[in-house]
C-alpha cells in the first residue's frame, strides 16, 4: 500500500517512494518471518504427529527390545543349564578318562555383561559383536565335535568296561546328611592328631546294606579286630579297586564275582571306629581318589556340590 508524507515546505502531502535498500530490507524481513513460521509449523507437526516411517521404526524398536529381553532370559537359563552339565561332565570324564575334561573357554564369559548395555550400542556394533560371538561358537562347536568323536571311540572300545567304574554310592537310601570326612588331612578321633584319611566316612546305622559300586571280583575279606575291622576289597577293570570297612558282617567270599549294586555286607562298628559307619575307598592305579567324584550316577549336580562341601570341610574322621 502506498505511503504519503506531509511536506511542510509546500504544505501538502506527497507520495513516499521506496529506496533500493528499503525494498531489500522488506524482502529480508518477509523471508525471515516466513522461514521462522515454516520451522515452527514443522516442529509442532513433528511433535504432535508421527509419520508412517516413524511409526514403523517405533514398532520395530519395541519388538527388538522385547526380543532382547527374551534372549537375555534364555541365555541365563542356558548358562545355568550348561553350568550343571559341565559339573556332571567333569566327573564322568574324570572317571572314564582319569583326567579333567578340556576347557573350551566359551560360556565362562559373563553373557549378561554384553547384553547389559545392548540398548546403548549402535546397530552396526551389535551386528559386529554378534558375528564375532557366532564365529567363536562355530569354532568351539568344531572342537566339541572332535572331542565327542574321540570320546565315542573310547567308549566303543570300553563298552564292556563302563560297568566296572565305581559310580554309585555304596549305601542304599543314602542322604547328604550322612556324609562324613573324605580324603585329606583329618583329625583322628582317638589320638586327636592329624593323619592322612584315604577314603570317605558314611555314617549309617548298624545293619545297613552295603553294596558293590561296580562289577568286579572280591580279592580279600579281612576280619581284623583293629583298624578297619571287617573289610571287603574288590578289584575292578581298568585299574580300579574299592574297599568297604567297619562292616558288621561280610556276605561275600574271596574270589567271588560281584555285580554293581549287589549286597556285599552290612555296616557296623568293627575295628577302630568312633561310631557306626562305612569307610569307603576308591583306588585307581595305586592312588587314592576322592570317592565323592565317583558318585555321579546317584547324585544330581546340586547334591554333588553339597556332599563335596560337607566331605571336604569335615575335619575329623571316624577312624
Amino acid at each position: 500500500m502506498a505511503k504519503f508524507v506531509y511536506d511542510k515546505e509546500h504544505l501538502r502531502f506527497k507520495l513516499k517512494k521506496d529506496t533500493f535498500w528499503s525494498v531489500i530490507w522488506k524482502l529480508f524481513k518477509y523471508f525471515v518471518l516466513s522461514f521462522s513460521a515454516a520451522v515452527l509449523i514443522y516442529v509442532v507437526f513433528a511433535l504432535a504427529y508421527d509419520t508412517d516411517r516413524e511409526k514403523m521404526l517405533l514398532r520395530e524398536n519395541k519388538e527388538m527390545r522385547e526380543q532382547y529381553s527374551k534372549m537375555q532370559e534364555t541365555m541365563n537359563l542356558v548358562d545355568n543349564a550348561v553350568g550343571n552339565l559341565e559339573l556332571r561332565d567333569r566327573e564322568i570324564y574324570n572317571a572314564v578318562f582319569n583326567s579333567d575334561p578340556p576347557r573350551y573357554g566359551l560360556l565362562h564369559e559373563d553373557s549378561t555383561q554384553w547384553q547389559g548395555d545392548l540398548y546403548e550400542k549402535s546397530e552396526k556394533k551389535i551386528i559386529e559383536e554378534s558375528d564375532r560371538k557366532l564365529q567363536t561358537l562355530e569354532g568351539v562347536a568344531d572342537k566339541i565335535d572332535v572331542a565327542l568323536r574321540v570320546a565315542t571311540g573310547v567308549f566303543a572300545k570300553k563298552a564292556n568296561g563302563v560297568a566296572s567304574i565305581p559310580s554309585i554310592i555304596p549305601i542304599r537310601n543314602f542322604t547328604i546328611l550322612q556324609t562324613g570326612a573324605s580324603v585329606g588331612k583329618k583329625v583322628n578321633p582317638f589320638f586327636k592328631t592329624v593323619r592322612d584319611h584315604n577314603g570317605i566316612d558314611l555314617m549309617v546305622p548298624v545293619g545297613s546294606e552295603v553294596v558293590c559300586t561296580a562289577d568286579g571280583f572280591v580279592i580279600d575279606v579281612e576280619k581284623a579286630v583293629r583298624t578297619f575291622g571287617t573289610r571287603v576289597t574288590i578289584e575292578h577293570e581298568d585299574g580300579y579297586v574299592t574297599t568297604y570297612s567297619h562292616l558288621s558282617i561280610a556276605t561275600v567270599r574271596r574270589g567271588q564275582e560281584v555285580k554293581a549294586g549287589a549286597m556285599i555286607g552290612r555296616a557296623g562298628l568293627s575295628g577302630t571306629s568312633f561310631a557306626p559307619c562305612l569307610h569307603y575307598e576308591v583306588i585307581r592305579n595305586g592312588k587314592y581318589q576322592e570317592p565323592v567324584n565317583y558318585f555321579f550316577s546317584d547324585l544330581s549336580p546340586f547334591e554333588y556340590d553339597e556332599m563335596l562341601k560337607v566331605a571336604v570341610t569335615t575335619g575329623q574322621s571316624m577312624d
